[in-house]
């Protein structure tokens, strides 16, 4: 599983670039379809009719999205008490909804804002030129007031810049667009091909050797070996030994050849296996990638 949280400035293009996500394959969710099921909860509800006296309702029984929208984003203190309201919710939510496999995009405007948990494996922020996101709002009835007004209390996009691990300029055509977005799903998918191994050795001495051969060739990035005290049982009696953990990181396009190379393996029957990592960094998870790439 590898999830990455994209966000933007205001009329950037962000669901048009999740849309291209999910062609591409990934499993994607919104943030602000999320936030807006919330409004059914009754901790919602009952947290903004206490603060209100009572939550704006159509005529029809839907939900006053205008009202509610004017009062907030005109309010410094609404806006903030909606955010503290709804951003743990939302986050909640969205956790439950990533599964154990894949790639995941969740769209999340308020992303940097509202604090990146730790189960999130990468960042992408979709800029775009003021004048152009303007041009774009205008077809949701938005003018240049009612964009700055959303924009009033976010943080500034050259810091949600700096903090991304990936930034797109969707300032071009959408050829442009999906160029950017079919880049960055390819890296996606070598990222979350990284993954952990582990197997045992009678002897330090054997791991190591076993190990510079990965390394030397571009099928592990780094190995770490150590001794361990092994109890378990071999037809049907049970022996207690010292071995030689080797723990490794690779990618899963060199599976297959560790397998071969475990072919010389002293242990009629070696305990090899992978695993994902929970939660490992960008950089890391790059140069790993890089390591094994031939």
């Amino acid at each position: 599983m590898f999830t990455v949280a994209l966000t933007g400035d205001v009329g950037a293009g962000k669901s048009t670039l999740l849309s291209m996500f999910a062609r591409l394959g990934a499993r994607t969710v919104s943030a602000d379809l999320v936030a807006k099921g919330l409004w059914e909860d009754p901790r919602v509800r009952g947290a903004f009719a206490d603060r209100w006296g009572s939550v704006p309702i159509n005529p029809d029984g839907t939900l006053d999205v205008v009202t509610i929208s004017r009062r907030v984003f005109s309010d410094e203190g609404e806006y903030r008490f909606l955010c503290a309201v709804l951003h743990p919710l939302t986050w909640e939510v969205l956790q439950g909804m990533v599964g154990q496999d894949g790639i995941w995009v969740l769209e999340v405007p308020l992303l940097f804002e509202s604090g990146v948990p730790h189960w999130i494996d990468g960042t992408l922020f979709l800029g775009c030129p003021p004048q152009v996101r303007l041009s774009r709002v205008m077809v949701r009835g938005w003018d240049q007031r009612e964009l700055e007004s959303r924009e009033r209390w976010l943080m500034r996009s050259e810091d949600k810049r700096r903090m991304a691990d990936w930034v797109i300029d969707n300032q071009g055509s959408m050829e442009d667009l999906w160029g950017s977005a079919l880049r960055i799903y390819q890296e996606m998918r070598l990222l979350n091909s990284v993954v952990l191994g582990n197997v045992t050795f009678p002897s330090a001495h054997e791991a190591l050797e076993f190990s510079r051969r990965m390394v030397e060739s571009k099928l592990a990035a780094c190995c770490r070996v150590r001794g361990v005290d092994s109890v378990y049982r071999w037809e049907g009696e049970v022996y207690s030994e010292p071995e030689a953990e080797l723990a490794f990181k690779t990618v899963e396009g060199a599976i297959p050849a560790i397998m071969d190379l475990l072919g010389s393996h002293p242990y009629e029957m070696p305990a090899l296996y992978f695993e994902r990592p929970h939660r490992m960094g960008i950089q890391l998870r790059r140069w790993v990638v890089q390591s094994c790439s031939s």
